[in-house]
């Protein structure tokens, strides 16, 4: 019995400040570019690939929150392609990430929080669930689950 495998994780900056919406059943989605360095061959700094990144729930909040236009990021996502037809009549496919989880790999703007991973799989936790996974020097790298802290000065 063969196993399709569908994953994709790499480390990259954001290209542009991400995007919040909400679909129809009140769903939040945030879209981001990403470049991710490809390294280099015979001494030469390989072109960067650029990604469309979509990731939802809590993780498109926290990523619309703390992440911004050259922030360094880990993603954990599946390849999905995603298809038109162009005004010329030709059809056209580009190829984006769905997130399963994204890790904030940078100071996040306003608190100052780092290395903070918030997964969109719908398992990771029930509604409304603030908890996020850290990952610090102080705790020897174990993880650890705790409660996602509002920034100083925020209100509801």
């Amino acid at each position: 019995m063969a196993i399709d495998i569908n994953r994709y994780v790499c480390t990259g900056y954001l290209t542009k400040d991400v995007t919040l919406r909400e679909t129809k059943s009140e769903t939040q989605v945030a879209n981001m570019g990403v470049a991710v360095n490809r390294g280099q061959r015979d001494g030469e700094d390989l072109p960067p690939i650029f990604w469309e990144v979509a990731c939802f729930g809590k993780t498109a909040e926290n990523c619309a929150r703390f992440l911004k236009k050259g922030s360094p990021v880990a993603i954990d996502a599946r390849v999905e392609p995603d298809a038109w037809q162009a005004q010329d009549g030709s059809k056209r496919v580009q190829f984006k990430l769905i997130a399963q989880s994204v890790r904030f790999l940078g100071q996040a703007p306003n608190n100052g929080a780092t290395d903070q991973e918030h997964s969109s799989a719908p398992e990771a936790g029930a509604e409304g669930d603030d908890s996020v996974e850290s990952k610090g020097k102080g705790n020897g790298g174990r993880s650890r689950s705790r409660k996602a802290q509002e920034p100083a000065g925020a209100t509801a």
